[in-house]
């Protein structure tokens, strides 16, 4: 993983590993100060992996009154937490009579980019499928950053 400017993040490189998985959706995140959006696979992932899809709009809220056995000054009365919304970025792409799917297969020349000044997200790789059929996909969200209410996601493929 690299920050090619103070703006940039970009990692190389496909792991087919849980906590790695985890750990990039929170760094790959897009969010313009109105929304965000958590840097997940718009495909899924597969069976026995834990992920945590969200998409969050400031301004939606669950409160909660919290106790305690005793009051002091500063101690917080209730908590509020974003609520998670609507999940606009699931897709399923297929390739012939095959899903796409990243730990099914083989993945080479997986690049990931967060552009932060910009609110880009994308991904990019070429997948041999298990039946051995080969493309190349480019994944790109964006979160406007001068109207707030609007997302974009655009999918991109050679065969």
């Amino acid at each position: 993983m690299s920050a090619t400017s103070s703006y940039i993040l970009e990692k190389s490189g496909f792991e087919k590993n849980n906590a790695e998985l985890l750990l990039n959706e929170t760094l790959f995140h897009n969010a313009n100060g109105y929304q965000g959006i958590r840097g997940n696979f718009e495909e899924g992932y597969p069976e026995g992996f834990d992920s945590i899809r969200g998409q969050y709009i400031n301004g939606f809220y669950n409160s909660y009154k919290i106790s305690t056995e005793e009051w002091h000054i500063g101690f917080i009365q209730e908590k509020h937490s974003m609520v998670n919304v609507f999940d606009t970025q699931s897709m399923k792409l297929w390739i012939g009579e095959e899903p796409l799917d990243l730990f099914q297969g083989t993945v080479t020349e997986y690049k990931r980019l967060l552009d932060m000044k910009k609110g880009i997200t994308a991904r990019s790789f070429v997948w041999e499928s298990p039946k051995g059929k080969k493309s190349g996909f480019i994944l790109s969200g964006w979160l406007l950053l001068k109207c707030f209410h609007c997302c974009l996601l655009i999918t991109g493929f050679v065969l």
